[in-house]
């Protein structure tokens, strides 16, 4: 069944793009969304404060840390209209606020051997000053500056819509990026997550200071905000007092009669981009997953870890024990590359892979890929369950030594998890506690027999057939 959609991409001459839906939409139950703790609760490993905004800290012996203020607020809670605000206010931020010009806060930061990065998501914007942790409290108070008294001005906002416009049209040559956009903009079409980060060039064309401070003003409340340092030996009550200083007077007041999004839908539907002159095809597919406080996480980024990142460069491992890396790395097959993800947010998921074939392979590539997966749900080892734990231990442990990484752990526990941080201890516990029968339910819930969405850019004559592509998932039932 064919179904018409509208979608903000680059078309190109005799390019073609299809869309096509399965005959109804896929909707989960989604997990209840987590809330702001009252004032007269404590959270355990973090505070909050009178108003609802929360702090955090995770300390160790490093002389680095970073200090950032997440705000529960991206691309998810932009309308049509303002799709791109939140990228755009990203861009802007530390180029001047009320009490400090952009020379005199650059001046700040130099001093302190420190800088300021602010990193969007669908569903956060996190505003991080990385530095000395001896200088963490004064890194706190600069974020918090800029966070509550950047002023935008004028000639900065017309300068970075033309950066952002210069951005997007040479990330028209980034396949991988088009292809994950195309894939959102079905999986969760009609639906906020539908629109890419930096918005459509007609979007970032139009958008002015007054859409930039009603989104403010709607999306950051103290309720949706996080103060959280990682790294050193920064004393958490010293750390709330700064909060309070800093932060105490932001409001908790939401003018809407609520002030989260409302829950996240998945559709079943493909979209074909072709062009024919391109020599390799871009194909994700996507299925409906779990929210990031569902028990069912672990499992799926298992499963993604099961089927492993590979790439025909890597070479040597075509004899090896991952069927799928022997598959991509041997020379005689046309799959250049294989990548799975697994995306969490607060109340819906994608789970699902990103592979790159040549237009004569693309068939066989897909028929091969479903009964790859079909078989994890149906016929999974121990040793290929075994050596995924090892995988993604080694992935969690990496990522104690990385701040970013850290922060946006923090932010995912507290905005859309248990409401505290999460201990690797806590995680590698409940990880090592899994069994194949337990990731194989987990499969059958999700894949095997499972509507999903998918995108398809280049030469996509050759796209495995979505009918078919179910019936090789389903496999025989007795």
């Amino acid at each position: 069944m064919l179904k018409s959609c509208s979608v903000n991409f680059f078309k190109n001459g005799t390019n073609k793009i299809l869309f096509r839906a399965a005959s109804k939409d896929v909707v989960k139950s989604a997990e209840s969304h987590m809330k702001a703790q009252t004032a007269s609760q404590t959270l355990p490993g973090a505070y909050t404060l009178g108003n609802d905004l929360r702090v955090a800290c995770f300390t160790n012996d490093s002389e680095i840390s970073s200090t950032a203020i997440h705000v529960e607020a991206g691309t998810r809670n932009e309308t049509s209209e303002t799709n791109g605000v939140s990228n755009l206010i990203a861009r802007l931020a530390g180029k001047g606020t009320s009490s400090s010009k952009f020379e005199d806060m650059q001046m700040k930061l130099s001093k302190l051997g420190a800088s300021l990065d602010v990193n969007v998501t669908r569903e956060t914007t996190s505003f991080v000053v990385t530095g000395f942790s001896k200088d963490a409290l004064q890194h706190a108070e600069i974020v918090s500056d800029v966070v509550k008294n950047s002023v935008f001005d004028e000639n900065a906002i017309m300068k970075e819509r033309d950066a952002i416009l210069t951005d997007i049209e040479r990330n028209l040559d980034n396949l991988p990026q088009i292809t994950m956009d195309y894939l959102y903009s079905v999986a969760f079409e009609g639906t906020p997550m539908s629109n890419p980060l930096t918005g459509s060039t007609s979007n970032v064309e139009s958008l002015a200071r007054k859409d930039i401070m009603q989104f403010i003003k709607h999306n950051y409340k103290a309720p949706r905000m996080i103060l959280t340092t990682v790294g050193g030996q920064v004393d958490l009550d010293k750390l709330a007092d700064a909060a309070e200083k800093n932060l105490g007077d932001v409001s908790a007041d939401f003018e809407h009669a609520t002030g989260y999004p409302q829950p996240c839908r998945f559709t079943a539907m493909e979209v074909q981009h072709r062009d024919d002159d391109l020599p390799l095809a871009h194909v994700a597919m996507g299925f409906n997953g779990c929210s990031y406080n569902s028990p069912d996480r672990i499992p799926l980024m298992l499963l993604a870890e099961i089927m492993g990142a590979h790439d025909k460069s890597h070479g040597g491992l075509a004899q090896g024990l991952n069927k799928m890396g022997a598959v991509t790395q041997n020379p005689e097959t046309g799959l250049y590359s294989i990548r799975p993800f697994a995306h969490f947010y607060s109340d819906c998921g994608l789970f699902g892979t990103h592979y790159v074939a040549d237009a004569d392979n693309l068939y066989d590539t897909g028929l091969y890929i479903c009964h790859f997966l079909r078989d994890q749900c149906l016929n999974m080892i121990d040793s290929s369950l075994a050596r995924a734990k090892r995988s993604l231990k080694r992935k969690l442990i990496e990522d104690m030594y990385s701040l970013p990484a850290l922060q946006g752990k923090m932010a995912q526990d507290i905005f859309f998890g248990p409401g505290r941080p999460v201990s690797l201890e806590e995680t590698v516990s409940e990880l090592e506690s899994l069994s194949v029968d337990q990731v194989q339910d987990v499969g059958v819930e999700y894949i095997r027999d499972q509507e999903f969405a998918r995108a398809a850019y280049g030469p996509t004559e050759g796209v495995f057939d979505y009918n078919q592509s179910m019936d090789a998932l389903r496999g025989l039932r007795w």
